[in-house]
């Protein structure tokens, strides 16, 4: 399916005004069009400022990087286009307008001098704005002032002529959409999805946002048992516009062959008074392939709806699925007669429920005495009979007296 609304807001973006560095507008010669905000304000708090620049693509562009300066508290800034085109415009952007929008590239955040952006593809590899298609520019500024600041972004795409490209590359995303981070909470949710086409892979992130603790995707067999960690990392706010990116030589590119199962597991812990959901905090894959032929940004499609969900104790459904990887901890991983519970490096030894716990109820838990013992999205039930982590999505409250969990 067609990869048509990628919020992956990683990475830096461009806005207004711009201007091409050279006289030619052909595509035989390296080239720079540069995108100048012009001066605007960011509220106190966290702002997404979208751009509908004055931009619009001569011929096919092909951009082989961005480079962008930000204000201060500039987390990035990220290049779009649209073939939607709209008068010249700047506002906080909403979520359903990025349905029309294509990622092309980013870099940024506050620095002071120019950035060039993570996702720099190989030489010789480029992403294609097509002719006529609008440039739009989102900018991520968190203001942590008592007042609005005033502030302005200049980058600059970096286009290269037809006989240096050898080949188009595009974004293919596991992207959820479908947690729900509770105010003053953690939680863990993992999906699964299924490739439907070969991909030879450039490069591969992962995307979340400043809540975010842990991010995780694997390849997994058709009994949900991991076949290839393919990426694992404690997240950290950095991140967010500078996350690890794992780079392979397009001699010997990351292969993924046609009906590949994906698993990804984001944590997050929320501090805010307010709930989470996407696209304010993401769980995002992100990988560049090629060569992109016209099927342009794609995503995995989902080979369930969810993997971690099911009714509590129905007798039927588990409230965490088979193949589940649980929190940073281990706590709430799947577990049963053949799947035992693995202790994680540095982290508690771990026990599995078993038939004990009752219908629906299998799965890794830890003594406790404290919900901070249980990790992100668990919670210490407290019982005369001993006290153990439960997940959330087995009953675990926080504070959990006698009856949680039950």
């Amino acid at each position: 399916m067609k990869r048509n609304h990628i919020a992956v807001g990683l990475l830096a973006a461009l806005a207004a005004v711009s201007s091409i560095s050279c006289a030619s507008k052909g595509n035989d010669e390296e080239r720079d069009v540069a995108i100048d905000t012009g001066s605007f304000d960011v509220k106190t708090g966290d702002n997404f400022e979208c751009f509908y620049t004055g931009t619009i693509a001569d011929t096919d562009w092909n951009v082989a990087r961005a480079v962008a300066t930000q204000g201060i508290g500039g987390h990035h800034v990220t290049v779009y286009w649209t073939d939607q085109v709209q008068p010249a415009s700047h506002h906080t952007c909403t979520d359903d307008e990025m349905l029309t929008w294509h990622m092309v590239s980013g870099a940024g955040g506050e620095d002071g001098a120019s950035v060039e952006g993570l996702v720099r593809l190989p030489d010789g590899y480029v992403s294609k704005v097509p002719k006529g298609g609008q440039i739009v520019v989102q900018a991520h500024y968190i203001n942590g002032d008592s007042a609005p600041r005033t502030v302005s972004d200049l980058a600059k795409l970096h286009l290269v002529p037809d006989s240096k490209v050898i080949a188009y590359a595009n974004i293919y995303a596991v992207n959820d959409g479908s947690f729900t981070i509770p105010a003053h909470g953690g939680t863990y949710h993992t999906t699964t999805c299924r490739t439907e086409r070969d991909l030879s892979v450039l490069i591969m992130l992962g995307h979340m946002h400043e809540h975010g603790k842990h991010y995780r995707l694997d390849r997994i067999d058709e009994h949900d048992q991991v076949i290839e960690n393919m990426y694992d990392t404690d997240w950290v706010p950095y991140y967010v516009s500078h996350p690890p990116t794992q780079r392979f030589d397009p001699s010997a590119p990351l292969t993924i062959a046609k009906g590949t199962r994906l698993r990804q597991t984001c944590s997050w812990q929320n501090e805010s008074a307010s709930s989470l959901q996407f696209p304010r905090e993401m769980c995002t894959g992100v990988m560049y392939y090629f060569p992109d032929v016209g099927g342009g940004q794609l995503d995995c499609p989902p080979d369930v709806p969810e993997s971690d969900a099911g009714p509590v104790g129905d007798g039927g459904a588990n409230c965490v699925a088979v193949g589940d990887p649980g929190n940073e901890l281990g706590v709430g991983s799947y577990c049963d007669d053949q799947n035992s519970c693995k202790r994680r490096q540095g982290g508690p030894i771990l026990i599995c429920t078993g038939a004990q716990a009752g219908p629906g109820q299998s799965f890794c838990t830890t003594f406790c005495s404290a919900d901070t013992d249980c990790g992100i999205g668990a919670y210490c039930m407290i019982d005369p009979r001993g006290n153990g982590c439960v997940p959330a999505a087995c009953g675990g409250v926080p504070g959990g007296g006698a009856d949680a969990g039950q």
